[in-house]
């Protein structure tokens, strides 16, 4: 996969790019589908350069795609049901061999078949243990995303719990540890979404003109009935990879042969896995990538497992919106199952918010790696990450200049996870999310505790008041010239965030209007049809001004 991924289906491109004003809306759900898993091409190498260069965004398939990378199913696309189907019964298996009713023991052994036993066997011990254990995550489950409706749902909660419940009980050793539901819950999203969007396009017969073959593939990979089953085949097979950052056992002999310095904060005594893989990036990436953000941060003594231990086993969950939160994931997934991406995301990260860091006080630096600001181009960290590691195959992104927007003085660990939409047309994006409100996200982590942080300007005004106070970084950053490069970035992200959204709408307007226009050419006798087709005609004016092949009318412009 060398340079930036480039080759992508036209469907998964844009959902606004169709030519052909006259082409039937039915093909574009199954064409999608077959251009991203062609059997006769070398699809998985083209899928992943699709999944790294950010293309997945609008994919109804995405939940197939991360079934994929994980190796959860085979790249023969021939074995993808018969290895589905089997993950599915192992999934029921589990469920069997973990239910326990001790109202049904036929044992005679009252030593044992007692509510007051505390035998390991004890099937009335074992019950109180999975009731404890249920609880516990039921408490976390219930506050995930408490600003996202669908996390609200009673049945999404029931299937959060089960499969947290039965993914503990197959992990004795690991166990549930808090978090872990943060993980779950963006992947049930995802396996929620492309289910949906299956329904839709089924309701709406857009898979009629399939090969019968290829509509039961569709129909049975994404049957809803075992959005638990995929979505725990998914969960259980990413904490294969990164159960290890959730343990606590120190490695033996892992690290011996590995030129890692002692921590040189002397109030981290943790030796964990994870705390060593901090270390790591620190010393052997951060270090030889930035080295004067390295030897700031060492000064300031902020070790990196204050805020790396939650962006690590979190996989950055709550430092990104929803929907740049999984473009990050579809890069991770598709590089490979090491998931060896996520050290130099890590940096990447860091890289970006450096002359924020420079400038900053202890206080604001803890602000700003704790609630990570908003950077509204994910895509550059993807590519810089790739850069980081191999800059010889893949070339350094184009000079950037973040508008990240500032930390407010409400320094909180609220998730910038925005609400998902329900009912899913086969003609939208599927995982645009549309955001309206802000909450507070309760913390599930045990983390170091920071410094308070009083008061801490936001936009430019931040910026002009660290010009004023001399700090012992002030010969990293010139702050006028900063304050100058925020205007213009400003000015820059609002024209760019306007023609995003009206390249969205007309091409939202657009799909509805060849659906209603199809639609509406095959019904006859309709009530009102003069007063229905002026208003299509309406909304193909709106559609022609927000593309730009149609004038405003004079009287709106003069007024």
């Amino acid at each position: 996969m060398d340079g930036e991924a480039s080759n992508k289906p036209k469907c998964v491109e844009s959902e606004g790019n169709h030519e052909s004003e006259n082409r039937s809306p039915r093909n574009y759900y199954i064409d999608e589908y077959l251009q991203l898993f062609n059997a006769y091409t070398d699809y998985c190498y083209q899928l992943k350069r699709i999944a790294i260069g950010g293309h997945l965004r609008s994919c109804r398939f995405r939940s197939i795609c991360w079934r994929l990378f994980l190796d959860c199913i085979p790249e023969v696309r021939e074995e993808w049901l018969i290895k589905t189907r089997q993950l599915r019964k192992e999934y029921d298996e589990i469920v069997a061999k973990h239910y326990v009713n001790p109202y049904q023991s036929s044992s005679d052994n009252f030593i044992e078949n007692n509510p007051l036993s505390q035998t390991q066997t004890s099937p009335w011990n074992i019950y109180f243990q999975d009731n404890e254990l249920k609880s516990t995550i039921n408490q976390d489950v219930v506050r995930t995303f408490p600003e996202v409706d669908f996390f609200h749902s009673p049945a999404i909660q029931a299937s959060m719990c089960n499969i947290l419940f039965h993914f503990a009980k197959q992990n004795p050793k690991l166990g549930y540890k808090q978090g872990m539901h943060e993980v779950l819950a963006p992947i049930l999203f995802v396996v929620h979404s492309d289910q949906q969007a299956f329904l839709h396009a089924s309701e709406i017969q857009l898979l009629k003109c399939a090969d019968e073959s290829v509509s039961k593939e569709i129909g049975e990979l994404l049957d809803p009935k075992y959005a638990e089953h995929d979505t725990y085949t998914i969960f259980s097979q990413i904490m294969e990879i990164i159960g290890l950052w959730y343990s606590q056992d120190t490695p033996a002999q892992k690290f011996d042969s590995m030129n890692v310095e002692p921590f040189s904060n002397s109030n981290d005594n943790s030796h964990s896995f994870l705390s060593i893989k901090l270390k790591m990036i620190f010393e052997q990436i951060l270090k030889r990538k930035a080295p004067d953000l390295y030897c700031f941060l060492e000064t300031m003594q902020i070790a990196p497992q204050i805020f790396g231990i939650r962006w690590l086993r979190l996989l950055f969950g709550r430092e990104y919106s929803m929907q740049d939160l999984l473009v990050v994931w579809d890069a991770i997934f598709a590089d490979g199952v090491s998931f060896s991406l996520c050290d130099y995301i890590f940096v990447s990260m860091l890289i970006v918010i450096k002359k924020l860091l420079l400038s900053s006080s202890y206080s604001e630096c803890m602000a700003y790696l704790m609630k990570y600001p908003n950077v509204p181009d994910v895509h550059y960290i993807i590519n810089l990450s790739f850069h980081l590691r191999d800059p010889l195959n893949y070339s350094a992104p184009n000079e950037y200049s973040p508008h990240i927007m500032p930390i407010t003085n409400d320094i909180n660990y609220s998730s910038k996870i925005v609400v998902a939409q329900e009912e899913v047309s086969v003609n939208e994006k599927v995982n645009v999310i549309n955001s309206t409100q802000k909450a507070s996200r309760p913390r599930t982590l045990s983390l170091r505790k920071k410094k308070s942080v009083d008061s801490i300007d936001t936009g430019v005004d931040a910026i002009k008041s660290l010009a004023e106070t001399p700090s012992s970084s002030e010969k990293n950053v010139a702050p006028k010239q900063m304050v100058k490069e925020m205007e213009i970035m400003d000015g820059l992200a609002a024209a760019e965030s306007t023609e995003n959204k009206i390249n969205y709408c007309w091409t939202l307007i657009n799909d509805q209007i060849r659906v209603l226009q199809k639609c509406l050419s095959e019904e006859e006798n309709l009530k009102n049809e003069d007063a229905i087709f002026i208003a299509l005609a309406e909304l193909k004016k709106v559609r022609d001004i927000l593309k730009g092949t149609l004038k405003l009318p004079e009287e709106v412009t003069t007024s």
